[in-house]
């Protein structure tokens, strides 16, 4: 191989080779006759080739990672790997000393998925294509540049990000504010922006959570003290979550407080473009405590793009 996903002359002769129509003895072209009917034909009309040439139909890869990966921290990084043989081969991946990243990865279709990658995650992997004449392999290092002092981006759903009413909330079980939304490219969910309590200061007793239609994702529970003059403060799940583009999800808070009431926006939109991705807002059934897409609370996602 030459560059990275291209075929050297020698290996696309290779191809040509493995790959071509077979010829019958009068130099016409036929399909490749398949281990049965070989068996049963006498290998009768098969170009027939020697001991050496069965290499041709080994696995050759047509589509190869690069010997050097560098994605950034938190992305979903991608590797696509073909290849091409007679049988055609299986191809599967694997982390060379150690596991591939737990729960995070997917191996699927030729191509490796690591989800909210890590520097952890830095390693060499290699693309393994095996069929009945043998295995061929090819590597690539995964270096993860780690990110410095990143401001994480906060997408609100505010249009003034400034609180214009207060908001009450249950001094004893609690209700549930809740907006779905969704976003037009994948991301990690880091979390919530909440608003504070509206005068003085206080302690609130806080539960987020995350589903996708009935399932709950994620949900992060704490004691979290606020002061008005702040105004918002942020409540973050223990790790990242993936979120696929177009997808609808429901963000929901529930603030168990003493009596006191929080800030409330009243100028909410329907959608926002956050670091060139939208996210649109909708009601939720979910919603217990009158938020809606104008007003309530959570005037803020916190989120990183998920493209590397």
């Amino acid at each position: 191989m030459t560059e990275a996903g291209k075929i050297s002359e020698v290996d696309e002769e290779e191809r040509r080779l493995c790959c071509s129509p077979w010829l019958d003895t009068r130099g016409k072209k036929e399909k490749r006759p398949t281990q049965n009917n070989r068996a049963s034909n006498g290998g009768k009309g098969e170009k027939r080739r020697s001991q050496e040439n069965m290499e041709c139909c080994l696995p050759i890869f047509t589509v190869v990672p690069p010997s050097l990966a560098t994605p950034k921290q938190f992305c979903t990084f991608q590797q696509a790997c073909q290849a091409e043989g007679f049988p055609p081969p299986a191809i599967t991946w694997r982390r060379l000393g150690t596991s591939t990243p737990a729960g995070k990865t997917v191996s699927n279709n030729a191509s490796l998925t690591i989800k909210n990658i890590s520097p952890g995650d830095s390693g060499s992997y290699e693309c393994v294509a095996t069929n009945s004449l043998g295995t061929r392999k090819v590597s690539m290092n995964v270096a993860v540049q780690k990110e410095v002092n990143k401001v994480d981006p906060v997408c609100w759903r505010s249009r003034s990000k400034s609180p214009s009413t207060s908001w009450s909330h249950s001094s004893s079980s609690g209700r549930i504010d809740a907006i779905d939304f969704q976003t037009s490219s994948d991301v990690t969910l880091l979390g919530y922006r909440l608003w504070g309590v509206y005068s003085g200061s206080t302690t609130f007793q806080v539960t987020i959570r995350l589903y996708r239609g009935s399932s709950l994702i994620a949900e992060k529970t704490g004691s979290y003290h606020t002061t008005s003059s702040v105004k918002t403060f942020e409540v973050r799940f223990s790790s990242g979550i993936s979120l696929r583009a177009g997808v609808l999800y429901t963000a929901t808070s529930k603030l168990t407080t003493s009596g006191s009431n929080t800030h409330a926006h009243q100028d909410g939109m329907s959608s926002s473009s956050c670091s060139g991705i939208t996210v649109t807002f909708m009601k939720s059934s979910r919603d217990t405590n009158a938020s809606d897409v104008s007003r309530g609370q959570i005037p803020a996602l916190i989120f990183r793009s998920s493209h590397c």
